[in-house]
């Protein structure tokens, strides 16, 4: 016996002796999975971000700078992806965070989840995140009022033109506008370049005055919001 022992491999030998390696993984698995449920049940997840703060966000043009402007009030805020990397966009919906209130203390959730019958829908500060898209819409209409009254003497034809030019630098020029507002005087952050910002005004300038104002606002939506949560 004592032979056969001999003849076997150091590996084999440790093996005998050490305690069950997949054992003590299942465990520290367990022990994760249950830490982890009961960090995301003790999420405040009706609450949400106070009006300012979800506006100072949403005028915010990249992740990045969604993500840092938020930062400038809850310096803990993160992604939902980080508590949450399998789950989190799923669950809580895409590009939300979660940040500690000051005022209680517990990680919160940025843009609200309320249901109404167990289907999620709007509350009245989701209105706030689409200040960039108002501006936009409100500056298309009056650029292409202005446009059509500065193409007037050329005839219909010329109506048209500035109704469509109108419509495009308006809505650029609003939305441009808006979110420099608050970058200024807020605490969005605004890191893009210039050529990033000449490619986003000419983006809003095209798509407003090829489909005007309403047609553009609609594909947006369809775009941010189509089969994610609200």
């Amino acid at each position: 016996m004592s032979n056969g022992f001999n003849d076997l491999d150091d590996s084999i030998l440790l093996s005998m002796v050490e305690p069950n390696q997949e054992e003590g993984n299942y465990e520290d698995s367990l022990i994760n999975n249950i830490a982890q449920e009961r960090l995301l049940a003790s999420i405040d997840t009706k609450t949400g971000a106070p009006a300012n703060v979800r506006a100072a966000v949403s005028a915010a043009q990249t992740e990045d700078d969604r993500l840092l402007t938020l930062k400038n009030f809850y310096p803990d805020a993160v992604p939902v992806q980080a508590i949450d990397p399998q789950h989190g966009v799923a669950k809580f919906g895409y590009g939300n965070f979660v940040y500690t209130s000051p005022e209680t203390g517990q990680l919160t959730l940025f843009d609200e989840d309320l249901r109404l019958f167990g289907m999620s829908v709007p509350g009245l500060r989701d209105f706030v995140d689409v200040g960039p898209e108002i501006a936009e819409t409100a500056g298309a209409i009056g650029g292409g009022i202005y446009g059509g009254v500065l193409g007037a003497p050329a005839g219909p034809p010329g109506v048209a033109a500035g109704v469509v030019v109108g419509e495009g630098l308006g809505s650029a020029a609003a939305r441009e506008s808006y979110i420099g507002i608050l970058n200024f005087f807020g605490e969005t952050e605004d890191n893009r370049t210039g050529a990033e910002r000449l490619l986003d005004t000419g983006t809003t300038a095209g798509m407003n005055a090829i489909g005007g104002p309403f047609v553009n606002k609609t594909l947006q939506i369809v775009k941010q919001y189509g089969g994610a949560p609200i």
